[in-house]
């Protein structure tokens, strides 16, 4: 009962923690009330148990979404399943993507910590993007969205390297085989450290230091600062961003040094 308690009053708390919110918080609470006693008059013949969780605000909101992790979800996904790799290797994306992703084709995850989800189709390995125990250019099928932003600024429990990213990308280009394709996702716009939340890069850039290490972008696409999705795109369009998300897909063409 104590813990049903405190997760219902940690739920309602955050509802109210935006200003915002404060001027309308007498009518919704109020139109809460009035609609449980009507559901439960509704209901008083079935017997049904009935318990008190408010959930309040929700009635003119149009369904909510990130952008950014929604869309490069979806153009990942289509992608990958348009090329239908035997097997996908994915460092560290958000679990939804992945969970979607194994109904397309059998998914190897890398993680810092491993989540505790088990599905068919998944296999779950714990590992850093910058030190991935893999071959050099054995992997035809490669994912890593919104994570190299974060890397060496400490967020995670990661050690702090001001390099880390850049380590993240040669790492990455390291392992992707020729003809194989490395779907990489990132915060785009004003170049800045926003520590310890993330970096933001210039897209033109990211795709000149992946063709530094050896691949060559194929496909590019983004969101904007509005939340709208432009695919197909340049990476000069996004330029004047402020914080975007860069969709890049990198194909190694033929065999090359690391």
């Amino acid at each position: 009962m104590a813990g049903r308690f405190v997760r219902y009053a940690y739920r309602l708390a955050g509802q109210f923690f935006n200003p915002l919110r404060w001027p309308s918080t007498p009518r919704e609470v109020a139109r809460y009330v009035a609609d449980y006693r009507a559901f439960r008059a509704q209901a008083a013949a079935s017997g049904a148990r009935i318990e008190v969780e408010p959930i309040l605000f929700n009635r003119a909101l149009n369904s909510p979404f990130d952008s950014h992790y929604t869309y490069q979800a979806a153009w990942a996904t289509r992608l990958i399943a348009a090329r239908k790799p035997r097997e996908h290797v994915d460092v560290s994306s958000a679990v939804p993507f992945i969970a979607q992703l194994t109904g397309v084709v059998p998914v190897t995850m890398f993680e810092f910590r491993k989540p505790d989800i088990d599905l068919p189709n998944l296999t779950l390995r714990e590992a850093t993007v910058t030190d991935l125990p893999l071959a050099d250019q054995s992997l035809d099928s490669l994912s890593c969205m919104h994570v190299i932003e974060h890397v060496g600024l400490g967020r995670y429990g990661d050690p702090l390297d001001p390099d880390g990213m850049e380590r993240a990308m040669r790492e990455l280009a390291r392992v992707v085989a020729p003809k194989g394709v490395l779907y990489l996702s990132v915060p785009v716009g004003r170049e800045r450290v926003a520590f310890n939340a993330h970096r933001v890069s210039d897209a033109e850039r990211i795709a000149r230091v992946m063709e530094g290490h050896g691949l060559s972008l194929e496909t590019f696409a983004y969101v904007d600062d509005a939340g709208r999705f432009h695919d197909p795109a340049r990476p000069e369009d996004a330029r004047g961003l402020d914080y975007g998300c860069g969709c890049f897909l990198f194909t190694r063409r033929a065999a090359t040094a690391p």
